[in-house]
């Protein structure tokens, strides 16, 4: 008998018009994005070192469509912890809500120098300005430096 509610159920929400949820969140954030400014901070256990992001070159980001995720994001390395530029690219599943896209999981990157990077967190936002995404990431560097980065990235269309 139960079966037969949720049967019932069923075609009452289909046939009074109520659908999942269709919005695309990640469609706000696809593209290419200039990171040109921000603040990071790195402590490897002797103090907190800051550092602007304004001095150094800037790079850029992409979100694509994911295949595990609704976002992926395409970004250097040198975004997440410090490098040269023209280093290596790291490939991180993101997942989108209203405004906000969240590192799905713990990733790991390698760095300009071969090692490993485990990217611990990473959030996206654009809520406050369509042409612009703030990306805040967590990472430790292989060696053992744990690195706070926040991006200010506006549209590179």
């Amino acid at each position: 008998m139960r079966l037969g509610w949720v049967g019932l159920w069923l075609v009452a929400t289909v046939g009074c018009g109520h659908a999942p949820d269709s919005t695309d969140r990640a469609e706000p954030f696809l593209g290419e994005w200039l990171c040109d400014s921000g603040q990071r901070e790195i402590d490897c256990g002797q103090g907190v070192l800051h550092a602007d992001l304004a001095h150094a070159p800037a790079d850029v980001m992409r979100f694509e469509r994911g295949t595990t995720s609704n976002l992926t994001l395409l970004v250097p390395s040198r975004v997440l912890v410090p490098g040269l530029p023209g280093g290596p690219s790291c490939q991180l599943a993101f997942e989108a809500r209203t405004e906000i896209a969240y590192l799905r999981a713990s990733s790991t990157c390698i760095d300009d120098q071969g090692a490993d990077t485990v990217v611990t967190r990473g959030a996206a936002n654009n809520g406050w300005r369509a042409d612009a995404v703030y990306l805040d990431t967590e990472a430790t560097t292989a060696n053992g430096c744990h690195v706070k980065t926040s991006a200010n990235c506006h549209s590179a269309r």
